[in-house]
């Protein structure tokens, strides 16, 4: 009872001395070979002298603990408790029992105190990291949990270098336990009470900064105040093996599901634009660089492929995978949207919108162009197939809005009135106002599709042989029509069109409709020919009965010998000009008046 006593006052000291009397005079006891005639009595005895060691040492590990929480440390209890630890080993170095038969001869043999002091450092390291509270249910509790991990460890090991580091013999390495305790109970705190509570991207995000980057910087375990004595090199990881590559899938896949949402309300933002009816400003379109949807995207992406390379590289890589899939997808529903939403009739709206996203889409689409990932490429495709859409429904839209103009020219009312050419100027203006804004190639592949449309469209109505001209009207019918091909050619012109020989079709079959005479045509069959070699008999019987010519067989022969003449055209300019009559249909029907 004194010596119990001695303990728990933490007169450690003396109680050590009082139980190794207790032990040696239970040894030499033994040593007279009366111990097989007093079995029981030994056996309490030695039990006595194991419960006051182990009483002792957990007076030990409770000094050990608390000398992390006071100010100042008390010196003269840390130097009793490495005199015990000691003065055990030396005492029991050599044991003077070998023999295990009974309870009572584990007195003598060596308790490992070193080896215990260490575990009870390590234990009271865990549970001073398992105290600090949790508070889950809070905003931004996660940041502040981990910095209050890192202040408490910080300081913590900044007492160990400053006022226990010096208490104790070199071999016990003091700074080097405490580090590898800190360093376990941070990993099985992360691991058992953080890690399933960190759900969204952004406490991922912090989670994974604070672990591989935050932990081994200036201000955590590479602080300059400790950094003498403990190489945060040489520390492992907090996170590794199936544990890191787990949160990083996790942060990879938060990343997406956030990437997802941005774009969402991208969408949604566009889907109220258009609703509102919000023209774009032509200083936006003629900076393509600034575009709202495109800075937007790039900047929500680089952001956070940015922030995911400041982790690691095989995340930044991954997650920019990521943000370039979700990128692809984007591009599609807001392609199919927009045409669901505005892309039914031809406005001015609807045109500024197209270039906006083609040129969006454009920039995007070179972006997806750095990496031959297989994300990468399927963006790729993505994008390039959402820009083809918008061209193609451009066009589809265009057509549809003057195709029943076009219908109405080459009659008997077009001759009178100008107001379905009109007509189709107009939504041409439309044209040449913002399609100069597009981007290369699109510019010259949108401006020379629409050149080659309304050239087509307009020779068409001529094929469809609506009716015949008379000497009083072939004058005023070819007039007509080289004015309105003039208009054809300007609005090309200033769409930005390159396709030359278009400009000079109309022109020609103008002037076959106003010759007098059938030798007069004979000298525009040639030059029309020589602009368009894919042109037909059939397209020339089309415009002489416009003409009026009832008997051409004297100019059919002329232009079947032109055929024959024909040289073969090179690859090369064949591929620069596309052909023109060649997609153009001739119909049978022949009108059975003459006007």
């Amino acid at each position: 009872m004194e010596i119990n006593g001695l303990i728990q006052s933490r007169e450690i000291k003396k109680a050590f001395i009082n139980i190794e009397l207790m032990e040696d005079k239970l040894l030499k006891d033994y040593r007279t070979n009366d111990f097989h005639e007093n079995v029981t009595e030994y056996t309490i005895r030695g039990k006595d002298v194991d419960l006051l060691y182990g009483s002792l040492f957990g007076m030990i590990r409770s000094i050990v603990k608390d000398s992390l929480g006071q100010d100042p440390v008390d010196k003269s209890l840390i130097s009793s408790v490495v005199y015990v630890i000691n003065k055990e080993a030396e005492t029991h170095k050599n044991p003077l029992v070998t023999s295990t038969n009974s309870e009572a001869l584990i007195c003598g043999q060596p308790r490992q105190w070193k080896k215990l002091w260490k575990e009870a450092v390590k234990d009271s390291v865990g549970k001073r990291i398992e105290s600090m509270p949790i508070k889950d249910g809070e905003n931004g509790w996660l940041a502040e949990h981990l910095e209050s991990l890192k202040s408490v460890s910080v300081e913590d090991l900044k007492k160990v270098k400053n006022s226990l580091k010096s208490l104790y013999p070199e071999d016990y390495d003091v700074c080097g336990t405490y580090l590898k305790s800190y360093n376990n109970a941070l990993v099985s705190h992360l691991q058992k009470n953080i890690i399933p509570l960190a759900l969204e991207f952004s406490q991922l995000y912090c989670l994974l900064d604070w672990t591989m980057n935050q932990y081994s910087s200036d201000d955590f375990m590479g602080n300059p105040e400790v950094h003498a004595e403990f190489n945060p090199l040489s520390i492992p990881r907090l996170l590794e093996g199936e544990c890191l590559e787990k949160l990083k899938q996790a942060y990879v896949q938060a990343l997406q599901r956030t990437i997802r949402t941005y774009m969402n309300n991208i969408l949604e933002i566009e889907k109220r634009n258009w609703q509102n009816g919000e023209e774009v400003e032509e200083q936006v379109l003629a900076d393509s660089c600034h575009l709202p949807i495109y800075t937007d995207v790039e900047e929500i992406i680089g952001t956070h492929v940015r922030n995911s390379a400041r982790l690691s590289h095989d995340l930044e890589i991954s997650s920019s995978n990521a943000c370039v899939e979700e990128l692809g997808t984007f591009t599609t529903r807001l392609q199919v949207a927009f045409h669901e939403c505005v892309g039914t009739t031809f406005t001015s709206f609807f045109a500024q919108y197209t270039v906006v996203y083609v040129n969006s889409f454009a920039k995007l689409r070179h972006n997806t162009t750095q990496s031959d990932a297989e994300q990468y490429r399927c963006a790729e495709t993505k994008l390039t197939k959402a820009i083809e859409s918008l061209k193609q429904h451009f066009f589809d839209v265009f057509m549809k809005d003057t195709k029943p103009h076009f219908q109405k020219i080459i009659t008997k009312n077009w001759l009178k009135k100008n107001t379905e050419f009109n007509a189709i100027m107009k939504s041409s203006g439309i044209l040449c106002q913002w399609l100069k804004y597009l981007l290369p190639p699109y510019d010259k592949d949108f401006a020379c599709g629409i050149h080659q449309y309304l050239v087509k469209e307009y020779i068409l109505q001529i094929m469809k042989r609506k009716m015949r001209l008379n000497k009083l009207r072939r004058k005023r019918a070819a007039q007509k029509m080289r004015e309105e091909g003039d208009l054809i050619n300007k609005a090309a012109d200033d769409m930005g069109s390159d396709l030359d020989t278009l400009h000079h079709a109309i022109h020609c079959i103008s002037e076959i409709i106003g010759a007098k005479k059938k030798v007069e045509i004979e000298p525009k069959l040639d030059q029309l020919f020589h602009l368009h070699p894919d042109i037909s008999e059939d397209h020339i019987l089309c415009i002489l009965h416009l003409h009026g010519i009832r008997k051409s067989t004297k100019l059919l022969r002329h232009f079947q010998k032109l055929q024959e003449s024909q040289q073969p055209i090179p690859s090369s300019q064949d591929s620069q000009q596309p052909p023109l009559f060649s997609a153009i249909e001739c119909s049978p029907q022949v009108a059975c008046f003459t006007l």
